[in-house]
């Protein structure tokens, strides 16, 4: 209030008010509010959520008023790919919004470091650079991305090929399925024995088993037999397992096997000048290495590693005899022509690989009498 006033007798005087009016400077930057050895903001989001989705807000202050106070953010650091956005909302809050496809299998955290400052800064304040704790114009945020069930289980391979001996012995393991889930907090997967059909293509015979004629582990996916093979000589199974590890019966894969029934004439065996232990230790090597030696793509079967029977029915415990079967896909490749293809003779890498694993010939399974 301002007050004038005479010198007379009596005193006049008057008086006004006057407003002074404080202009705000802009000299108080903006920062977020927390300690600076604060841990890191936490948000979680689903994966395959809907693009330009909220996922979260950052909150900084500036004590300037008016048109100083706004503040921008960007997300400085950790978001080469783009996944997501910032931008100011009406109440100087930076929203968090997703601007690209979640997927939870690709990463399942994403950290970032958002950035506050005025608006007149941005060219200037934006900088890639990992977050510095110390600069309480920048906040570390992590976002973690929860598993969606969007993947089924599925099979390594879904059509196999394998072979069963008339006689072998109950639990002989046959063969092993596998299948994965992309999913990285996927349940464990169940394997089921689906259906089992028996096919004797010299009769035209089919018949539908149902869930019997072999075993599936549930857990490993391992195949053993059951029972004894005779009665279903001269024919195949055509059997279908399946893999889950959701109620939702949409959501699983099947593995098809065709399971040949196999009697010793139908095999032929290689014969190892080493003990049964130690043909076993590298028979996956060297099924591996003997199926590269041909220029078609063949399948060895191989069904078992004995000490090799001599021609009186004695056994040579010094060498194995490793029975087996080749395929050309699906299809049995008969004896003649397995007999031919394994003829060293004429494939210098086969000689090389016999000699390397100490093979000493290839003969009949049994011999056929006459």
């Amino acid at each position: 209030i301002l007050e004038a006033r005479d010198l007379g007798n009596p005193v006049q005087q008057t008086s006004r008010l006057l407003t002074v009016v404080v202009k705000d400077v802009d000299d108080h930057p903006p920062q977020f509010e927390r300690q600076r050895n604060s841990v890191p903001l936490m948000m979680e989001v689903e994966e395959e959520m809907p693009i330009n989705m909220k996922i979260g807000e950052v909150i900084a202050i500036d004590k300037d008023i008016g048109r100083n106070a706004v503040i921008d953010y960007a997300i400085i650091y950790g978001n080469d790919d783009g996944v997501f956005g910032i931008s100011r909302d009406d109440q100087n809050r930076g929203i968090i919004t997703l601007d690209k496809r979640l997927d939870r299998e690709m990463s399942g955290l994403h950290t970032l470091t958002i950035k506050c400052f005025e608006p007149t800064d941005r060219i200037n304040k934006i900088s890639k650079m990992p977050y510095n704790k110390l600069k309480l114009d920048e906040i570390q945020v992590k976002v973690h991305v929860r598993d969606k069930d969007d993947n089924n289980p599925t099979f390594v391979e879904r059509n196999l090929t394998r072979g069963v001996r008339v006689n072998a012995a109950i639990y002989t393991e046959i063969g092993k399925v596998h299948a994965d889930d992309a999913d990285a907090e996927a349940d464990v997967i169940n394997y089921h024995l689906e259906n089992v059909t028996f096919h004797r293509p010299k009769t035209g015979m089919k018949r539908d088993l149902g869930e019997s004629g072999f075993l599936v582990d549930p857990s490993t996916g391992v195949i053993q037999t059951n029972q004894s093979y005779g009665k279903y000589a001269d024919g195949f199974f055509d059997v279908v397992v399946k893999a889950t590890n959701s109620p939702d019966p949409t959501k699983a894969d099947f593995a098809f096997l065709k399971i040949f029934v196999l009697q010793d004439t139908d095999l032929m065996k290689f014969v190892f000048d080493k003990n049964p232990v130690n043909v076993a230790k590298e028979m996956k090597e060297f099924k591996k290495d003997i199926e590269g030696a041909f220029a078609q793509p063949l399948t060895l079967n191989v069904y078992d590693n004995e000490f090799y029977s001599k021609v009186d029915g004695s056994l040579d415990f010094g060498r194995t005899s490793s029975c087996f079967q080749v395929l050309n896909q699906e299809d049995v490749v008969d004896l003649d022509n397995v007999q031919n293809l394994f003829n060293s003779k004429k494939n210098q890498k086969l000689e090389d690989l016999f000699v390397k694993y100490s093979v000493d010939s290839v003969e009949r399974c049994a011999r056929v009498r006459t």
